[in-house]
């Protein structure tokens, strides 16, 4: 009983800490590097006000159906893709004096044109310089380490190399036809913005 007093008095004056459970470390949150990406382009979309009419300008089809400058199967193009499918069919802000559904002034007149040229490797280098951007933006919004920035330069470039193969594939006679030598603007541009180049 005198022990348990003498401990007591020692809590009170501060003078011995109660031992408390250590907590185990926890283990850094996994990176889902497939929905940045689609927030990355979402957020670009959306702070620079791209109209439905330039957009439509990128989300052009063959006729058989295959959007034209997207890699069928490339785990880059998939969600660069579904992120501007997703904003073409954004519905209008409600709640604002002002009619609108987007933020910024949309694309410089540059960018609008080489989009809308004739030859596809403009296009493609149009594209690449979006999502460059937008990933470039993205990754400052994440205020990555070095450490984390270098992961994610790694982790765009094996995706690069897997929708490079996939283009190369001649099973997809029709995509293989219709890229050419030509190089995925999507997987290009994400590795640029992943690494600030």
């Amino acid at each position: 009983m005198k022990h348990q007093a003498i401990v007591v008095l020692l809590l009170t004056l501060g003078w011995l800490q109660p031992s408390v459970p250590s907590k185990p470390a926890q283990e850094p949150a996994k990176v889902n590097y497939s929905t940045e990406i689609f927030h990355a382009v979402v957020e670009g979309l959306y702070d620079d006000g791209v109209s439905n009419k330039t957009l439509d300008l990128i989300l052009r089809k063959e006729e058989g159906g295959m959007y034209t400058h997207f890699v069928r199967g490339c785990p880059t193009c998939t969600y660069v893709l579904e992120a501007m499918r997703h904003y073409r069919a954004r519905p209008p802000f409600v709640s604002f004096k002002m009619a609108t559904d987007t933020w910024g002034p949309g694309l410089s007149k540059g960018l609008r044109e080489r989009l809308a040229n004739k030859e596809m490797k403009v296009r493609l280098d149009a594209l690449h310089t979006l999502v460059s951007r937008w990933m470039d933006k993205r990754m400052d919004r994440l205020r990555l380490n070095k450490t984390e920035r270098a992961d994610w330069a790694h982790e765009m470039e094996r995706r690069s190399k897997k929708g490079m193969a996939m283009l190369g594939n001649k099973q997809d006679r029709a995509q293989a036809e219709l890229w050419g030598d030509l190089s995925c603007p999507s997987c290009e541009g994400a590795v640029a913005g992943a690494t600030g180049n």
